[in-house]
């Protein structure tokens, strides 16, 4: 129905642009049969056109199919989005876990939450591409407690949480979101000491 009414609508702005060329006309000869004199008459283009009823339709359409393809649209971004922001942060603690082993000293992963995106190592996750407040973050161990910092020995084993390494209480989660929190969901969980890191996503996360 919409590719229908598209092409009258596309048929008839041809016509209109065709009207503007000079249109050559040929009479047609008077032919007489039965003693009676035949009229003359010319050949005209045909007009074709569309009416307002059509455009609304047509713009109803469009409408609707937007209204369908627009939440789909988003969440497919919002997946993107968060699908790479925890590259971020798992990209973040190999680093960190790597420098630990390289250096053989403890090193030291923070992670901040409380501004308008999320930091890891002071870095706002996103690479620049996010705005603020598309994205939440939190880090928590396995008894629900929030963690701000992750420390690594210098066999790259997780030594101690915020400072306490009495604190390590196991899995840890780490879970983004929008910020609303609706909508799909990304997460890293870490099971060991020898960080066992494992990707989950939407309920998985709960």
């Amino acid at each position: 129905m919409a590719y229908f009414l598209l092409s009258r609508l596309l048929a008839a702005e041809w016509l209109c642009g065709q009207s503007h060329m000079p249109i050559q006309t040929t009479a047609k000869q008077p032919h007489v049969q039965g003693g009676q004199r035949a009229t003359t008459g010319k050949e005209w283009p045909s007009a074709a056109g569309f009416s307002i009823l059509e455009i609304i339709v047509v713009v109803a359409i469009i409408g609707v199919l937007a209204a369908i393809a627009a939440p789909s649209w988003l969440t497919l971004v919002n997946r993107q989005r968060l699908g790479s922001a925890r590259d971020e942060v798992l990209q973040a603690i190999r680093s960190a876990q790597g420098a630990a082993k390289q250096t053989r000293r403890p090193e030291l992963l923070e992670f901040d939450v409380s501004g308008d995106l999320p930091r890891v190592e002071g870095i706002e996750l996103g690479s620049g591409n996010l705005e603020p407040n598309m994205i939440a973050m939190t880090v928590t161990d396995g008894a629900g407690n929030d963690i701000s910092d992750i420390e690594f020995d210098q066999h790259g084993a997780i030594s101690q949480i915020n400072n306490n390494p009495d604190a390590l209480n196991w899995p840890i989660k780490i879970v983004i979101t929008t910020s609303s929190g609706v909508g799909p969901k990304r997460c890293i969980f870490v099971d060991s000491l020898l960080v066992s890191t494992r990707l989950e996503s939407d309920r998985e996360c709960d």
